[in-house]
C-alpha cells in the first residue's frame, strides 16, 4: 500500500506509503466524474447487483478537471457497481510469505498488509503485477524506504475492508486503518490466473484521486436498485 491518494506528487518520505496504496486505485478515467454522472462504462445494476455511491463536496476534493467551474459546496457523485460490506471485514496478517493466499482480493489485501509489515522485498514484489515492478522498484530496492514503510504499517492497530467495487476489469477495495476515515485507502487488484495482484496503473489518475478523497472526506452508500438515475 504505498500510496495514500492520487493527489499532487508525494514527497520522498511519502513515496513508500503512497506508491502501494495509489497503486491500488485502478480503472478510472480522468475527467469523467462530475455531479451525478456515472463512471465510464457504467451499467445500471440488475436486481441481483448492487451499486456503491460516493459523494463529496468539491471543497474536499483535489483540484482538477472534475471540479473545475464548480462551487465549493457542489457535490460530486461517483457510482460504481459493487457492495459495502454489512460489517467491515477485519484483516488478519498472515503468518509468513509461504502462507500468503491471493485467491480473492480480500485475501490478497491481507497478504499485502503482511508483506508491508515484514518489509520483505521479495514478498512485496510478488504482491504486485510483474509488469508494475519498474514503478515500485525504487521502493522495493531501497532498504531505508522499506524500513520507514515497515514502521508505519507495524504502527497500525487494525486494517478493515469497507467496500469493494468493480471498474474496467479491476476490483477496487476500500480500506481503512485504525477505523479512521482519514486513513482510508483504495487498493486496486487484477486477476492473474488464480491469484489477485496489486497494480500501479492508476497512480496518476485524477478520477481515482476523487474516489479516494470522497472515501475519506465524504460518504459512501450501497444502493440495491436497477434505477439508472442517481
Amino acid at each position: 500500500m504505498l500510496g495514500h491518494s492520487v493527489m499532487p506528487r508525494f514527497t520522498p518520505t511519502a513515496i513508500a506509503i503512497g506508491l502501494l496504496l495509489i497503486a491500488g486505485l485502478e480503472g478510472c478515467q480522468p475527467g469523467q466524474y462530475t455531479s451525478k454522472r456515472r463512471a465510464p462504462g457504467y451499467q445500471p445494476p440488475t436486481q441481483s447487483q448492487r451499486a456503491v455511491v460516493f459523494r463529496a463536496k468539491v471543497s474536499t476534493l483535489p483540484t482538477g478537471t472534475l471540479t473545475e467551474g464548480k462551487a465549493p459546496d457542489d457535490v460530486i457523485e461517483v457510482v460504481l457497481p459493487g457492495r459495502v460490506y454489512a460489517r467491515p471485514l477485519k484483516v488478519e496478517p498472515v503468518a509468513g510469505r509461504a502462507d500468503a493466499d491471493r485467491r480473492t482480493p480480500e485475501k490478497a489485501s491481507a497478504s499485502d498488509l503482511s508483506a508491508m509489515r515484514a518489509g520483505d522485498p521479495g514478498w512485496i514484489r510478488e504482491t504486485y503485477l510483474e509488469g508494475d515492478y519498474p514503478q515500485i522498484k525504487g521502493f522495493v530496492e531501497d532498504a531505508n524506504l522499506r524500513k520507514m514503510n515497515q514502521r508505519i504499517f507495524r504502527g497500525y492497530q487494525q486494517k478493515t475492508l469497507v467496500a469493494r467495487c468493480t471498474y474496467k476489469g479491476y476490483v477496487l477495495v476500500f480500506v481503512q486503518y485504525d477505523d479512521l476515515k482519514e486513513k482510508g485507502m483504495v487498493e486496486a487488484y487484477q486477476k492473474v490466473e488464480s491469484d489477485w495482484k496489486r497494480t500501479t496503473a492508476l497512480a496518476d489518475d485524477e478520477t481515482v484521486a476523487v474516489l479516494q478523497s470522497a472515501f475519506r472526506m465524504g460518504e459512501l452508500v450501497e444502493r440495491p436498485t436497477t434505477d439508472a438515475s442517481p
